[in-house]
C-alpha cells in the first residue's frame, strides 16, 4: 500500500505492531538512483478523527536500505476503539511532492501478549469463552478485513 490508509480496530491486550515498509526496487526512480525522500508514518486516531497520536515515523532516501522491519509496542492503546492509519509521502531531492508509488507499506501485523506467550487455545476461541468486549473486537476486526459486512 502507498499513500494513506486507515483501518478501524480494537487493539488487543499487550498489542505490538510488526511493520514492514520500504522502496519498490523495480520502480524506475529507485533503479536509476535518482535522489528522493520517502516518509512513512503510522498514527492512532479516535474513529473518524482527522489527527491522532503519531506512533511511528521514518524517512528513507536514495542511500537507505530498500526494505525495513520494525516492531512497535502499542500496549498503552490496548482495548480502545481506534483507527490505525498509515501514510507515505514521496518527495524529490528538492522537496517537491511526488506521487509515484515507490514508497510502500506491507499490511501491519498486530499481535497480542497472549499470542506471543503461546496461550491461545482452540477452546479460548469458542464464542462461549469470549467476553462481550472480545466478541465486539473480533467483529470489528473481521469487518475491517472485509470478511463480514
Amino acid at each position: 500500500k502507498h499513500n494513506n490508509d486507515c483501518r478501524n480496530m480494537v487493539l488487543p491486550w499487550g498489542a505490538r505492531a510488526h511493520l514492514n515498509y520500504g522502496l519498490d526496487t523495480r520502480h524506475p526512480r529507485i533503479r536509476d538512483g535518482t535522489d528522493f525522500m520517502a516518509r512513512f508514518r503510522m498514527e492512532l486516531r479516535r474513529p473518524g478523527a482527522s489527527d491522532g497520536v503519531v506512533v511511528f515515523e521514518d524517512s528513507l532516501d536514495s542511500s537507505s536500505e530498500a526494505w525495513l522491519t520494525r516492531t512497535l509496542d502499542l500496549a498503552a492503546f490496548a482495548l480502545r476503539d481506534l483507527d490505525l492509519c498509515i501514510a507515505t509521502e514521496e518527495m524529490s531531492s528538492a522537496g517537491e511532492p511526488l506521487d509515484e508509488g515507490f514508497a510502500l507499506w506491507q499490511q501491519p501485523v498486530i499481535d497480542s501478549a497472549r499470542t506471543r506467550a503461546g496461550r491461545v487455545r482452540e477452546e479460548d476461541l469458542e464464542q462461549g469463552e469470549l467476553t462481550p468486549e472480545e466478541l465486539d473486537a473480533r467483529k470489528k476486526h473481521l469487518e475491517a478485513l472485509g470478511y463480514i459486512n
